[in-house]
């Protein structure tokens, strides 16, 4: 779903980045970085979209579900440990699976960085 806003920001960011790198202004550089910025935004935006339509699409196909929660989930090792609940026989013990990785994925995030 490419729309006329996405290419003109696009094409906008493109020749800012010709001309901003080889002369070094200023004023190029930060319209070449707000113009990267609405880009980057909009990419975000649009995935949100696709992954929230594509999620609606595969409500109540298990399957389908979980081929779309393996290619957004960039990390192979998130998506065994959420896979990893599988092994679990009762909901509780579910549930304090999901609890522990939900609890601390925010402290992992930030170790990372």
């Amino acid at each position: 779903m490419v729309t006329t806003e996405f290419l003109e920001n696009a094409n906008e960011h493109d020749n800012l980045s010709r001309l901003a790198k080889p002369q070094g202004c200023p004023v190029l550089r930060e319209r070449h970085r707000l113009a990267r910025n609405r880009v980057v935004s909009l990419k975000r935006e649009f995935k949100r979209h696709y992954f929230r339509n594509s999620i609606q699409d595969a409500k109540g196909d298990s399957a389908k579900l979980w081929k779309l929660l393996k290619k957004y989930i960039k990390n192979n090792s998130d998506m065994d440990k959420i896979l990893s609940i599988h092994d679990k026989d009762s909901p509780l013990d579910i549930a304090n699976e999901l609890n522990t990785y939900f609890a601390h994925i925010g402290k992992n995030l930030a170790d990372e960085i």
